[in-house]
């Protein structure tokens, strides 16, 4: 579509995560793509994470909470 612009989205606030420890996870699988989570006992500390759809993923590293 030319010549229109997509609209801008601002957010002036914070949208808690749900708090978790490594053995209290949910089945990544039972989240959409992309859902984020914090988790307080993740190997190095606590950590937000998202998932793939089959796992959960560190943010910082994408590697899988473990």
């Amino acid at each position: 579509m030319t010549g229109v612009r997509p609209k801008q989205l601002n957010i002036d606030t914070t949208f808690p995560l749900k708090v978790y420890t490594v053995a209290e996870l949910p089945a990544a699988a039972l989240f959409s793509n992309g859902a984020h989570l914090f988790v307080t006992d993740e190997v190095g500390g606590a950590i937000p994470a998202f998932s793939d759809g089959t796992n959960w993923l560190r943010v910082t590293d994408r590697a899988v909470v473990s």
